[in-house]
């Protein structure tokens, strides 16, 4: 019977993998079926043992590296490969069709190791709002290199303010400073074009940024702070943005990837109309694709050669509408959507770069217990729990390690190396139950002696960036208690079967001070902790509860990814976004990735993880 139902799911699979190939389906349709096509493989292998030929080949490169049966126990896990075997794996995953459409650079701190001696850089300001100079300043405090600084503003008053402030500074290398006034009209792209327009000759390299506040979205100030981390950010990212100019002849442009809140906004029937006609006045012929590649906030460095007929196009404020908060549709929308292809009708290629230069940590210096919570249906220590616990060793005084699988001796050796206490304990009441054990073995007043706790659970891969980064950004925050994602509020709680879930910090990762760990309230807390039947009643009393009730009790928390207090709203998918955006999340700066987005995410969100992930494995 099982033989009958194989061949059946061999001959649907066929079949779908036809239509896939032959039907003229939008590119974005095409990736939802492709996602539920490596589903509905993965559930029918699990069923009847089908496995479908893409995954045969994909383990065949395993051949001697792993059984035949881990195979099939991993037959989804992707992204666990290529944190394990690094890049040479990653190769056997990447879609190198999808990658060349999709070009992702990290900057890290071996790109800026070569000196660029006097690069000719312009850059380009538009200050609308003044109270923002300080961290334009910041910001542009980090370009090594003397450049002149061109800045457009729209009142003479601004100009004044403008002007003091920056020759009040002396930590940034401004060789030239000229500070223009312009109507309040086309943004920033009509004063930048016009200011910009005599002078582009007369230099290699532009960059353009601007005081981007978005009045007409709730998260403005997060996307230009994004925008800044990548473009700037450090001197070194700085240096590996100008080497990766200096060095290729072919790049032209390189901004930051799309701030993930807005990642799937960029077509629009009116903005691709605009654009054409941008392109027509500039008399490039070509054909758009269905998901335009272009810097979203229109920040970016560039080669002047690459986008110089934009410069020379004859544009001024007058072709720009007044300004109403328009969203879409407008000349200026275009004008950011369309240097990619002004570039490549130049010649020249583009890059999206993400900043990855990690200055010298201080997180060693903090003594930190670690509680790692695992669970494997299998009784195993997988290579993912493996790598995860290595490296979160790394930062912490004592590595607890609590499992509620019944393992065998040989499994509990893979992570004796790491570890400083191990806790098998019977599966009951989930993750929750298993760190309030641990806490009540090593008692409360031991736990007084570390200057954190830190509380993970193995339903997550990674961390795939530098913890010591992580420990010091949120130390610098001066937070009582962290996470790494939030739950934002939901004035519905029938989902989970409740009135109201109140806003809180995801429990996979959390941390707590020493003021916390001492304190009643948090003792309280977990001695009520009981052996729950179900996950969902493991949320609903305490994942839900513990980050209010702890901040009733006048502990301040934050997380590590503020925008995911409104991401869920943006993707329209308001419990799962870590699952089924493990990339956005990752962009922004997440170190760790759930699991179970490997059945949720998309073919594309997949492989742009997997992208990111391999040049992170380099390292």
């Amino acid at each position: 019977m099982k033989r009958v139902l194989k061949s059946i799911a061999k001959l649907l699979y066929k079949s779908l993998r036809g239509l896939y190939r032959l039907l003229p389906l939008p590119k974005s349709l095409k990736n939802r079926i492709r996602s539920f096509i490596g589903r509905a493989s993965a559930r029918l292998q699990k069923s009847v043992g089908f496995i479908s030929p893409e995954v045969k080949e994909r383990y065949s490169f395993y051949e001697g590296v792993i059984s035949e049966k881990e195979a099939a126990i991993y037959e989804r896990d992707i992204v666990n490969r290529v944190l394990i075997d690094k890049v040479e794996t990653s190769d056997a995953y990447i879609n190198k069709e999808f990658i060349n459409e999709y070009p992702l650079k990290l900057i890290t701190n071996s790109l800026c190791k070569r000196v660029v001696s006097s690069p000719k850089i312009a850059v380009q300001i538009h200050i609308y709002h003044t109270e923002l100079i300080n961290e334009i300043i910041s910001s542009i405090g980090n370009i090594p290199y003397k450049f002149d600084c061109f800045i457009s503003t729209d009142t003479e008053d601004k100009k004044v303010c403008i002007i003091d402030k920056l020759e009040a500074v002396s930590n940034v290398n401004i060789d030239r400073l000229v500070v223009d006034v312009y109507e309040n009209r086309g943004r920033d792209i009509a004063p930048f074009l016009t200011q910009m327009q005599s002078l582009i000759n007369d230099y290699e390299y532009i960059c353009h940024i601007h005081t981007k506040k978005s009045i007409t979205s709730i998260c403005g100030d997060d996307w230009r702070r994004y925008l800044f981390r990548h473009l700037f950010g450090s001197e070194e990212n700085v240096k590996g943005i100008i080497n990766l100019l200096e060095n290729n002849p072919e790049l032209g442009i390189v901004f930051p990837e799309m701030f993930p809140i807005f990642s799937d906004a960029d077509y629009s029937e009116e903005n691709i109309a605009e654009c054409y006609r941008v392109l027509e006045k500039l008399m490039i012929e070509l054909k758009l694709p269905d998901s335009l590649a272009f810097p979203g906030g229109n920040m970016f460095w560039a080669k002047t050669a690459a986008v110089i007929d934009l410069f020379k196009s004859g544009l001024t404020a007058t072709d720009f509408p007044e300004e109403t908060g328009q969203t879409n549709g407008t000349l200026a929308h275009a004008v950011e959507r369309v240097w990619v292809y002004v570039a490549q009708s130049n010649g020249f290629s583009y890059l999206k770069v993400l900043n990855y230069c990690t200055p010298e940590s201080g997180a060693a210096s903090k003594k930190r217990i670690t509680f790692y919570v695992h669970y494997n249906h299998e009784n195993i220590i997988d290579y993912n729990d493996i790598k995860s616990i290595s490296r979160l060793s790394r930062v912490s005084s004592e590595m607890v390690f609590i499992t509620n699988s019944v393992l065998p001796k040989e499994e509990i050796k893979k992570i004796k190396p790491y570890v400083t206490r191990i806790i098998s304990r019977e599966n009951k009441g989930y993750d929750f139950a298993a760190w309030r054990d641990a806490m009540l073995e090593k008692g409360f007043e031991n736990l007084e002696e570390y200057d954190q706790l830190v509380l993970i659970n193995n339903s997550v891969f990674g961390p795939i960036y530098d913890l010591n980064a992580v420990f010091d950004e949120m130390d610098n925050k001066k937070l009582d208690f962290w996470g790494i994602t939030l739950f934002e509020k939901m004035e519905d709680g029938s989902l989970v079967g409740k009135e109201v879930v109140e806003e809180h910090v995801q429990s996979y990762f959390m941390v707590f001070e020493k003021n916390v760990i001492c304190s009643n309230a948090f003792r309280g807390f977990w001695a009520n902790v009981e052996d729950v039947e179900s996950w969902r009643e493991t949320v609903i009393k305490y994942e839900t509860e513990l980050t209010y009730y702890l901040s009733q009790n006048g502990f301040k928390y934050g997380v590590l990814l503020p925008e995911t207090r409104y991401l869920s709203v943006f993707k329209e998918d308001y419990c799962s976004f870590p699952y089924s955006s493990p990339y956005a999340t990752a962009v922004l700066g997440s170190p760790f990735v759930k699991r179970k987005c490997l059945q949720q995410a998309s073919f594309e969100e997949k492989q742009k993880l997997i992208q990111l992930i391999s040049q992170l494995s380099c390292m």
